[in-house]
């Protein structure tokens, strides 16, 4: 009978193990919504006419004179994220046009990881939308792996959007299974 005892303590600790590991709360404060609007600089943004001697020689085409131009993106997105068990935070973006020519805008969003569950992975969804509204990226994914990063500790994610987005809104990503 003891034997059968300990046998059972040592398999109840294990079990306790396992779900002591594998829990993780989601935070306190209940997910509220804001608005943040980021800007960046296109170093070539439009172009302009360079007029100042085609009369003195005529039919040469003169060279393209690019224009570098600002941008406006605003960002909808949520006080904290969640993936399966794992939650995060978006603490801050950064978006730079580093492209030529200009096909996609390139974000930094440094991010902090609240609380993790078992998820190898942190990831949030996006949508990116034009200045009329209609969608320019419906299926958008920040990925990152988490494996190697501890609670509290900040982390990155990077990801583009099509040139011409005036509007990103970031929500919790869910599995097509």
């Amino acid at each position: 009978m003891t034997k059968l005892f300990k046998v059972s303590v040592v398999m109840l600790m294990i079990l306790l193990c396992f779900g002591a590991c594998s829990s993780s709360k989601p935070p306190e404060e209940p997910i509220t919504t804001g608005k943040q609007s980021y800007t960046y600089k296109n170093e070539l943004g439009q172009t302009a006419p360079v007029a100042e001697n085609i009369k003195d020689y005529p039919g040469i085409t003169q060279p393209v004179k690019h224009v570098a131009t600002t941008h406006e993106i605003e960002c909808v997105f949520n006080s904290w994220y969640t993936y399966g068990k794992t939650y995060a935070t978006i603490e801050s973006i950064k978006f730079e046009n580093v492209e030529t020519p200009q096909g996609q805008v390139y974000a930094d969003v440094s991010a902090k990881l609240i609380s993790k569950g078992n998820d190898k992975q942190m990831k949030i969804a996006f949508k990116a939308y034009d200045k009329d509204g209609n969608v320019l990226k419906a299926n958008g994914c920040l990925t990152r792996d988490i494996v190697n990063i501890a609670e509290d500790e900040a982390f990155s994610f990077t990801f583009s959007v099509p040139h011409g987005t005036a509007k990103v809104e970031f929500f919790d990503y869910i599995e097509n299974k």
